[in-house]
């Protein structure tokens, strides 16, 4: 290729090296569902990572990596400043992790003018594929320069834009394999067994994706949807409890029960270090830095209630009773009615009906006692209704295909944004009465009760947005919301 572009410029070899390129992407894939592609070249001299986009490729951002051989950045605030701006808002608390590589061969070349002043610089990577592909960095000041270069390259010589899609298509990795949402399409008619055990393969399957990522504390992530998919299945289990056999139903809604309270105190320490920051600068300047011994406290707290859980998680008792878990959930459904579950052969949108009816006035019951100076508890009660209503909601959302539905789920969210508010409130003030009674520094425990009465105006500022969103939550029509479809 040098040889055909030394035609029409002058050119000046600089190094040739062996390369590699690696692509990155969070566990859950956010940049490729942004259409952003992030890869790290690396030689033996240099190391760059850039930002691309896969529809066209368009370089969005690039930066030289220092010192040459380092690995990208494991999160977005190790990043060089000009990358964050864009990865921060998609990636947030993700990590980047490596999605695959591929060897090649770079070609480092200049492009100067007749008084031999670099105009452009070239890098041409060639693959074992054989796909080439030339990279054209302008200088400062010689933009225009770079943009005739291009068109040269695209008019005398015919190279092609660069689609960034072309290198991971040749990645054993599939963009997108994992999502920690339910991909459902449940039949009304379709019984309810068969129905159920479709909703809990795919949790299971959440579950088993994060196990490793917990257990190597990659990111917080990881038990979040680890978390939330053992919360959705103990529930499913208890509120469909007519559905399977009774002894599994029992077995099984302890186990996961169980599972769920072991995965708390590292869920609480991950939330209250993320929240930290945010905390931290909404007191006052003057006292900010009293609270870092607070920090250092709860990373000690967090690491040793991960490891606690990692090895819960690594437990033969663990990993034998989600494999019979799974393996109950290949079985085949049995033909005859059984007694110890009646609701199996029932069509699935009846049982819906049912359940999300009776949850849902569950709410209506528990929230019109709930006035702006009632119990946290009562605040909790409700709080756990609604969770559950709106896993069984999510399960069978594709059985009400209306915007009805659709409206009170967006609703029965906006409630639940101001219940977790007010939970988070009353766990986090407990965990910091029990860190003052840590042997912290007398201008550590000021902070603590400052942050103490910034938890309380807060909780207070929820307790009376709550009346306004129930009511929001409460004007639905539950004949029509369940109506046959």
């Amino acid at each position: 290729m040098f040889a055909d572009l030394s035609r029409f410029a002058k050119l000046t070899r600089v190094s040739t090296q062996r390369g590699q390129t690696r692509y990155y992407d969070s566990f859950d894939w956010r940049l490729y569902q942004k259409g952003i592609c992030c890869e790290l070249t690396q030689t033996k001299t240099a190391a760059w990572l850039t930002l691309s986009q896969y529809i066209d490729g368009q370089t969005l951002a690039r930066a030289d990596l220092t010192p040459p051989d380092n690995t990208a950045p494991l999160f977005t605030e190790h990043c060089p400043a000009s990358l964050r701006p864009l990865l921060e808002p998609i990636l947030s608390m993700r990590a980047l992790l490596n999605i695959g590589q591929i060897a090649c061969q770079c070609h480092q070349t200049t492009v100067i003018d007749t008084e031999d002043k670099v105009l452009v610089r070239l890098v041409l990577e060639e693959y074992q594929d054989g796909l080439s592909r030339l990279w054209v960095a302008p200088l400062k000041g010689y933009e225009k320069a770079a943009r005739q270069f291009v068109g040269l390259l695209t008019n005398q010589l015919h190279l092609l834009p660069y689609h960034a899609g072309l290198l991971p298509e040749r990645l054993t990795c599939q963009p997108g394999s994992y999502t920690g949402k339910l991909d459902l399409a449940l039949n009304p008619a379709m019984r309810a067994d068969t129905a159920c055990k479709d909703i809990y393969r795919q949790l299971h399957g959440i579950i088993s994706a994060n196990e490793q990522g917990i257990i190597h504390r990659t990111d917080s992530e990881f038990l979040h949807d680890f978390r939330v998919a053992v919360r959705k299945t103990r529930a499913g289990i208890s509120q469909l409890n007519r559905v399977l056999p009774k002894r599994i139903s029992r077995h099984y809604a302890g186990f996961f029960a169980e599972l769920g309270r072991a995965t708390s105190p590292v869920r609480d320490m991950d939330v209250y270090l993320l929240d930290f920051d945010g905390y931290k600068n909404a007191l006052p300047l003057a006292i900010r830095a009293d609270l870092e011994p607070l920090r250092a406290f709860l990373l000690t707290q967090q690491a040793h209630w991960q490891q606690e859980l990692a090895t819960t998680l690594a437990s033969t008792a663990y990993t034998h009773t989600l494999t019979d878990w799974a393996q109950f959930l290949q079985q085949p459904t049995p033909q005859a009615l059984q007694a110890t579950h009646p609701d199996a052969h029932r069509p699935i949108k009846q049982v819906a009906d049912q359940r999300i009816g009776k949850l849902y006035h569950r709410a209506l019951r528990e929230g019109k006692t709930i006035r702006r100076g009632s119990p946290a508890d009562n605040f909790h009660t409700l709080r756990k209704t609604c969770k559950k209503l709106r896993y069984l909601m999510e399960f069978f959302q594709t059985l009400y295909p209306t915007p009805l539905f659709k409206d009170l789920l967006k609703k029965l969210k906006n409630l639940q944004a101001i219940l977790g508010t007010i939970q988070d409130c009353q766990v986090q003030a407990d965990y910091i009465r029990q860190f003052q009674a840590e042997p912290f520094p007398a201008p550590t425990q000021l902070a603590l009760t400052a942050l103490l009465q910034l938890l309380a105006e807060r909780d207070e500022q929820a307790r009376a947005a709550f009346t306004d969103t129930f009511a929001e939550f409460t004007h639905c029509d539950q004949r029509q919301l369940l109506a046959k479809h």
